[in-house]
């Protein structure tokens, strides 16, 4: 008896088991893995940082990891990052925009039906030689900024039902091989855009009518057109193509043919067509009728910056915030370019300013204070009235962004980027010349004029100085003006001396 009921439960086992196996839902008898998502985006982390500095002192990349988990390849250039929510004026940085310049695959199943995630892309702003993010101002105290990047791309959704059909009915007492007239499952690739509800009935002699509804499952935004290009006649566009090996197919929803595009109305789309079989061969059978969607995709991912106040630098007393104009008996000692001057840390030991001092907190300034002035006048300040028109050096120019208001130059401007320059030029010159240029011919910071203008970057044997002394040049084998001559003069002048 036990041996009866142990068999009679291993048999019903058997049977759960297989039909499991075998059923609708297993991905294994279905065409595609499913799924309602396209690409999904997230910010590598520390990438954007959670927390930067002001005051050009601290760079950043932002970079993306871009995973498709849906089942359509976005080809090279088929996809669109674009940053938004900060400003080039605050944080610098490379293009806000970019074509991804790769492949980005989608999800794909095995000949076993098993379905493989695909690798994730990457794609960053201010790395991999870029110029780097920086937050340029200088401000009174912590500020938040939102970041957001929007992704769009083109994608496609495939669908495929099993449609009956049938030329006749059937006949008497014989049961059909397939339903004409039911609702027929369907089945989906990954993509956030679906076909659901498709169902088939009889239409007339050798015609069968069906029907199906378009479901936009995801959270992002569908529009035709170019990439990223959501204007409101692009919204909610889509480009429907049913296709079948037999029969001819013709859809009112598009137009008469078997393709056109439609516009969904608060998410869906009903779309109706016609089959016409008479002239198919066979009385009754099931084939594949195969829907593809065409449409782009547009979707963001938030995140914050939180730029803090800096100060001078960590452990050393920040600048008042309250300018002191009223000039002091002690001697001035300018900065780089003349038209600064070193003090302390509450704008102590300054000159006169007919306007306000700022402190920029560029720190290569503050360093070339502290040799030439001392640690009491460490600080490097720029007059909020200072002539402007010269780069620190002194023979370069400050202009806008298209080489105008920059002085003559007997050769050419050229603007090499550096970030403590244009925003020394945005504190003196304005927010009208923003920019450092060089001058071919000159001699200044693309040359050879050390910090401070009277001094000259030359080789290792007096050299490529570029500029006379009557007095006879010397050597003071100062690190910080050798490294600055480095910089900005190259390997061959990378030394600076000073003239008496």
């Amino acid at each position: 008896m036990k041996r009866r009921v142990a068999l009679v439960f291993f048999l019903a086992a058997s049977v759960f088991i297989a039909g499991c196996a075998q059923g609708p839902n297993n991905v294994k008898t279905t065409p595609f893995c499913g799924g309602l998502d396209g690409v999904e985006v997230k910010f590598v982390e520390g990438s954007p940082p959670l927390e930067v500095f002001d005051g050009n002192q601290f760079p950043f990349d932002v970079s993306l990891r871009l995973l498709n988990k849906g089942e359509q390849d976005i080809e090279v250039s088929q996809s669109k990052v674009e940053l938004s929510g900060i400003s080039n004026v605050d944080f610098g940085g490379p293009v806000y925009v970019k074509v991804v310049s790769e492949r980005i695959p989608g999800k794909s199943k095995d000949q076993e039906g098993n379905c493989r995630e695909a690798n994730p892309v990457i794609v960053s702003f201010g790395s991999s030689g870029e110029e780097p993010f920086r937050y340029r101002q200088v401000l009174p105290g912590n500020t938040q900024f939102p970041l957001r990047v929007d992704v769009c791309y083109s994608y496609r959704t495939r669908a495929s039902a099993q449609f009956c059909v049938q030329r006749e009915l059937p006949r008497f007492g014989q049961e059909p091989t397939c339903k004409v007239d039911e609702v027929k499952a369907v089945s989906n690739s990954g993509s956030p855009l679906h076909v659901e509800n498709f169902r088939q009935s009889p239409g007339g002699q050798s015609k069968i009518a069906f029907s199906f509804d378009l479901v936009h499952k995801g959270t992002g935004a569908i529009h035709s057109g170019d990439l990223c290009d959501s204007r409101f006649q692009n919204r909610n566009r889509v480009r429907v193509r049913v296709t079948s090996n037999v029969g001819r197919i013709t859809c009112t929803s598009l137009g008469g043919g078997n393709e056109g595009d439609v516009t969904l109305t608060e998410n869906k789309k009903f779309v109706s067509c016609f089959m016409d079989a008479s002239g198919v061969s066979g009385r009754e059978f099931e084939t594949p009728l195969s829907i593809e969607l065409f449409f782009n995709y547009k979707q963001h991912e938030d995140t914050t910056i939180l730029v803090k106040s800096a100060g001078v630098a960590s452990g050393t007393p920040s600048p008042s915030p309250v300018p002191t104009p009223t000039p002091t008996p002690t001697p001035s000692v300018m900065c780089p370019g003349g038209v600064g001057a070193c003090g302390g840390s509450s704008r102590e030991s300054l000159s006169s300013c007919s306007g306000q001092w700022l402190y920029p907190g560029n720190t290569q300034y503050n360093e070339w204070c502290r040799v030439t002035a001392g640690e009491s006048r460490s600080y490097c300040y720029t007059c909020s009235v200072g002539t402007g028109s010269a780069c620190p050096g002194g023979v370069d120019g400050c202009g806008g962004g298209s080489r105008e208001f920059l002085p003559a130059c007997s050769g050419s401007w050229n603007y090499q980027y550096n970030s403590q320059y244009d925003i020394w030029c945005r504190a003196n010159a304005g927010e009208s010349r923003p920019y450092c240029y060089t001058c071919s011919t000159g001699a200044g910071i693309g040359g050879t004029v050390c910090p401070g203008g009277t001094n000259a970057c030359g080789n290792d044997n007096y050299g490529l100085l570029g500029t006379t002394c009557s007095i006879g040049w010397t050597y003071p084998n100062n690190p910080t003006w050798n490294n600055w001559c480095l910089t900005n003069a190259g390997g061959s002048r990378a030394y600076c001396y000073r003239c008496g």
